[in-house]
């Protein structure tokens, strides 16, 4: 009853724990995974771009590398946006070294780094541990982190910075990991963090939430709002997955006046009429021998089909992922 775990493709390993990216990258100013677009988060950028999301004032949390070779790069060029040919053959010089030229290519006309150190040239020097002061507040139409909430303790007030740097009616794309990241920074997030944060109640509407692994050639799902399936949105993956996150700011206005709460705990606190356990006493649980001898046989099972099925797509547990097409 027990499957040799193989697969039917190479998985391909990286030292998160120095942060060195592939080895035929050329040398650039710095080779880290931290702060960097990969090969899925350009993708998820272009998808931005395409739906007609602006990139003119454009923040960043860090100063973005590309983390992806020439080669890659060129992979992408039919999603390049149809304008100025030289800036399609900078961007493809940038392979490996600072983003600036994707951004522009996309439409920025003034970059701004937001770092704690000056190691990477970084516009503005800020702990985003720390509010950010007033001035900078409300400035941006496009804020993009890629690769360094995760490693900010204090989450809370790092992702009301983030907010409160974009203008009503701009944008905040978050590419961020959410399975199989574990060790590579303090946190790795669920969907409901963000639906729970980027809410009316705190001036934001998320436009689209997808999910996708590392691969090269992985599916992309788009997650939805558990609040609105009212349960649970789980998904599970074999390998590094991203959470990749699009909002747009509705208003200006208080964040976080009402701290966020988990939407099935808020629906059970409101709907619930009487006292009483929320959920089936053991006894009511299956749990003999052989109750327990199929939840082990079914969990076998989904493991040998995920890493010999045909697609090499995420196993999902949940019905309502819808598989998009992201270019």
């Amino acid at each position: 009853f027990f499957f040799k775990q193989k697969t039917a493709y190479e998985i391909p390993k990286r030292d998160w724990s120095s942060d060195v990216c592939s080895s035929d990258l050329p040398e650039g100013p710095r080779k880290h995974r931290g702060m960097a677009f990969d090969l899925q988060g350009i993708r998820f950028l272009l998808h931005a771009r395409k739906r007609g999301v602006a990139f003119a004032k454009v923040a960043t949390l860090g100063r973005q590398t590309l983390l992806v070779s020439r080669t890659e790069l060129e992979s992408l060029v039919p999603a390049f946006p149809a304008h100025a040919p030289a800036q399609r053959e900078s961007v493809l010089a940038a392979a490996g070294g600072f983003a600036e030229p994707l951004l522009q290519l996309l439409g920025a006309k003034a970059v701004t780094s937001f770092d704690v150190s000056d190691f990477e040239g970084a516009s503005i020097r800020h702990d985003f541990n720390v509010p950010l002061p007033e001035e900078q507040a409300v400035r941006f139409d496009m804020v993009i982190d890629a690769g360094s909430l995760e490693h900010i303790f204090q989450f809370p007030v790092a992702m009301a910075n983030l907010m409160r740097l974009v203008e009503p009616g701009g944008h905040l794309i978050l590419i961020t990991p959410t399975n199989h990241f574990s060790g590579h920074g303090f946190y790795q997030f669920s969907p409901e963090l963000f639906y729970r944060v980027l809410a009316p109640e705190n001036g934001f509407r998320i436009e689209q939430m997808l999910a996708t692994e590392l691969f090269p050639d992985s599916f992309w799902y788009e997650v939805p709002d558990p609040a609105a399936v009212r349960g649970r949105v789980i998904l599970n993956s074999c390998c590094e997955t991203y959470l990749c996150v699009l909002a747009s700011r509705t208003h200006a206005g208080p964040i976080f006046g009402a701290l966020p709460q988990q939407s099935d705990y808020s629906a059970l606190w409101q709907n619930r009429s009487s006292v009483g356990p929320a959920v089936p006493p053991a006894a009511q649980v299956p749990n003999g021998l052989s109750a327990k001898l199929r939840r082990h046989l079914h969990h076998r099972l989904l493991k040998y089909l995920r890493f010999y099925g045909r697609d090499r797509e995420m196993m999902l547990r949940s019905p309502v992922f819808r598989r998009v097409q992201v270019h």
